[in-house]
C-alpha cells in the first residue's frame, strides 16, 4: 500500500462514513419513532379514556382498540420495527467496518516510513467498495420498493370498487371531459384549415 493509495482510499472511506453515519442516524430515528409514536398514541388514547370516565361516560371504543392493537397485539409495531431494522443493521455494520479500516490506515500512515501492507490495501479496497456499492444499491432498492408499493396501493384502490361503480365513474369522467371540451372556446387561428 502506498501513501497515495492510503490517501485516496481514506477519502473514499471518510465520504462513505459521513454518508453512512447520516443515513444510520435517520434510520435509527425512524426506528425509535415507531416506539415513541406508539407510546404517544397510547398515552393520548388513555388520557381521553380517563377523561371520559371522569365525566361519567364510557371510553371511546376506538381509543380502547388502539391500546389493544399497540400493546396487547403488537404485530403492526413489530412489523414497522423489523422494516426499519432491515435497513439499519447493514448500515451499522458497514459503519463499524469503515471506522476500523480507517483507524488501521491511520495507524499505517502514522509511521515515518511505513512498510508495504498488501493485506491492509486489500481490506481497505473491499470495505470502501462495499460501502459505495451499498450506498448505490440502497438508493436503487428504495426507488424500486417505492414504485412497487405505490403500484400495489393503486391496484388495491381499483379493486375496492365493483363493476357498477367503475362504469358510473367512467361515465362521469367521460361526461366531464365532454362538458370541458364543449365549454372550451376554440381559437380559429389554431384550427386546421379544411
Amino acid at each position: 500500500m502506498s501513501t497515495d493509495y492510503a490517501t485516496l482510499v481514506s477519502a473514499i472511506i471518510l465520504g462513505s462514513l459521513a454518508a453512512g453515519t447520516v443515513h444510520t442516524y435517520n434510520l435509527v430515528r425512524k426506528w425509535t419513532n415507531v416506539y415513541t409514536d406508539a407510546a404517544r398514541a397510547v398515552a393520548e388514547a388513555r388520557a381521553r379514556s380517563v377523561a371520559a370516565i371522569r365525566d361519567g361516560n364510557q371510553p371511546d371504543p376506538d381509543d380502547l382498540q388502539l391500546v389493544v392493537d399497540t400493546v396487547v397485539q403488537p404485530r403492526i409495531l413489530v412489523w414497522r420495527t423489523l422494516k426499519a431494522n432491515f435497513f439499519v443493521m447493514p448500515w451499522m455494520a458497514v459503519c463499524v467496518f469503515l471506522i476500523v479500516t480507517q483507524v488501521d490506515i491511520l495507524k499505517w500512515m502514522a509511521v515515518a516510513k511505513p512498510q508495504p501492507d498488501p493485506g491492509l490495501a486489500r481490506l481497505s479496497f473491499y470495505v470502501a467498495s462495499a460501502a459505495v456499492i451499498l450506498l448505490v444499491a440502497e438508493g436503487i432498492i428504495r426507488a424500486f420498493a417505492h414504485a412497487i408499493t405505490h403500484a400495489i396501493e393503486t391496484g388495491r384502490m381499483f379493486r375496492e370498487t365493483n363493476t357498477e361503480e367503475n362504469r358510473a365513474w367512467l361515465t362521469a369522467l367521460s361526461q366531464h371531459v365532454q362538458a370541458d371540451d364543449d365549454a372550451t372556446p376554440r381559437n380559429p387561428s389554431t384550427q386546421p384549415n379544411l
